[in-house]
């Protein structure tokens, strides 16, 4: 009276997916997000560069009023 020899493969086959399935799935999943988090923190360091210049050209054009800088 022992398992018949399918029944068992089938057992097996759903016991090694259960534990081999989700280690390369984690594996990704975390590459996936330290590669946003690096991708957000350059955008951020370049968005901020940005901004100090802009506020830095608009703050001299503000303290500069020459005839070249007024509009109107």
């Amino acid at each position: 009276m022992g398992l018949e020899p399918m029944r068992h493969l089938r057992v097996d086959r759903l016991a090694i997916c259960s534990v081999t399935t989700p280690a390369p799935l984690l594996y990704f999943l975390n590459e996936l997000s330290h590669k946003m988090r690096m991708q957000m923190y350059c955008f951020k360091n370049y968005l901020a560069t940005f901004l100090i210049i802009l506020c830095d050209v608009i703050l001299e054009g503000l303290n500069d009023p020459s005839p070249s800088t007024l509009r109107g």
